[in-house]
């Protein structure tokens, strides 16, 4: 039982967790909280000139969807690369960052000219989905509360069978007392 000097490796998985965990942090500090605040502060500012920050913003909100929603793609191919995580946080950088104007010129550059070509189509079928998914909300809501009903009216008959059942009755008539009522002269519980 000496006292030793050892140094325990530290696992390789150990290592990549932490940087994996420090990436995502920056990049939910720096991809979503910072900019959300910079558009509070956008949206608030009663100055002139705030439109074109506010359209900034708002261009990067839009780029930013699009990167949310094609990350999980992303990243079952590349997730696996060395510091992946912190090239996302460097990406939103660049989106965001004034300097840069990313954001600006991803929207202007490739997603505008895109949306702008498509949109008649993109319109119709948004319309389509739209009119899909209210007629089946409306089937499965009439459905549901039908059930719902149903099933309400059930429990209160049975609470009320059970709130019945547990009232005296006066023998001679068969008629429940009401609770509090008098029988033969002493209360009825």
């Amino acid at each position: 039982g000496g006292t030793t000097d050892e140094r325990r490796p530290v696992p390789t998985i150990q290592i990549t967790m932490a940087i994996a965990g420090i990436a995502w942090i920056a990049l939910l500090g720096l991809g979503y909280v910072y900019p959300a605040y910079q558009c509070y502060k956008t949206v608030e500012r009663r100055e002139s000139g705030g439109n074109e920050e506010l359209k900034r913003w708002c261009t990067y909100w839009i780029i930013l969807a699009i990167f949310t929603v094609s990350e999980g793609l992303l990243d079952r191919f590349v997730g696996w690369m060395p510091l992946y995580g912190f090239a996302k946080v460097g990406l939103v950088v660049y989106l965001w960052h004034p300097k840069t104007m990313g954001s600006t010129h991803a929207y202007h550059q490739f997603l505008r000219p895109f949306l702008k070509k498509h949109e008649g189509k993109i319109d119709r079928q948004l319309k389509e989905v739209q009119t899909y998914a209210s007629s089946k909300f409306e089937k499965y809501y009439t459905v549901f509360m039908n059930w719902f009903n149903k099933r309400f009216s059930e429990a209160v008959n049975h609470m009320a069978k059970q709130a019945q059942q547990q009232q005296p009755s006066n023998p001679a008539t068969g008629k429940h007392f009401p609770p509090g009522a008098q029988r033969n002269g002493q209360k009825v519980r």
